[in-house]
């Protein structure tokens, strides 16, 4: 079954020609907006340093919503995951297993971009500590993004790639913590309270999804 949910979402992205292309596009033009964010309104208001965290994560996150949101959508339409729950599989295993092709997509993605942030925005010699530290910090913005989006998924019948709201909400969730948690400055503390809220928000998705299918009568995902 873990097999059939990779290949599943291998073949999405191997048949989305177009997904890697907008990804690349993507990741241009946030590097781009990245070297020319200090002297925007949004810099002198919350500081550049803020802006380009912001931006930087927005690489990783995108890139990883945009199969993760897809795969589990697909899944909830053709009454995959209504299945695999109702037939006794485990909603953590399900969501652990649907995150591995978006996580691979997305460190491709935050390579990319942590390289083109240390290389066109902070202009310093490379340092693998400083690589380490900026792609750990857009990994850290995934999972928590990931998080709200299983959790919403989870609890709601919507399509949330579809959704406006439902694409910002996941994105607008790392802003509290890098506004008063921020890596530049508390990079241990950002871990802790990262990994923490990410915790919580998947823990109380399976709690949900659970509940949704505990008296398997019926399907609720179709």
């Amino acid at each position: 079954m873990i097999k059939a949910y990779w290949y599943r979402d291998i073949h999405t992205i191997v048949n989305s020609p177009r997904r890697v292309f907008w990804n690349l596009i993507g990741i241009a033009v946030l590097i781009l907006l990245m070297r020319i964010s200090e002297s925007g309104s949004s810099s002198m208001i919350f500081g550049s340093d803020f802006v380009r965290l912001v931006l930087l994560s927005l690489i990783g996150i995108i890139s990883f919503m945009d199969v993760y949101s897809d795969s589990i959508a697909k899944d909830k339409r053709s009454g995959v995951l209504a299945y695999t729950i109702l037939s006794g599989g485990s909603p953590a295993l399900y969501s652990l297993t649907k995150i591995v092709v978006p996580l691979i997509v997305s460190v491709i993605c935050t390579t990319i971009g942590t390289l083109g942030y240390i290389f066109f925005v902070s202009r310093i010699p490379v340092e693998l500590q400083l690589f380490l530290r900026v792609f750990l910090f857009v990994i850290l913005a995934v999972a928590v993004s990931m998080a709200l989006v299983f959790l919403l998924n989870a609890s709601s019948d919507a399509d949330i790639q579809a959704s406006p709201l439902g694409m910002l909400l996941p994105m607008g969730v790392n802003l509290p913590i890098i506004y008063f948690v921020s890596p530049f400055q508390w990079f241990g503390r950002y871990c802790l309270v990262s990994a923490a809220v990410a915790l919580i928000l998947w823990s109380v998705g399976i709690l949900v999804l659970r509940g949704r299918f505990s008296n398997n009568l019926s399907d609720k995902f179709s």
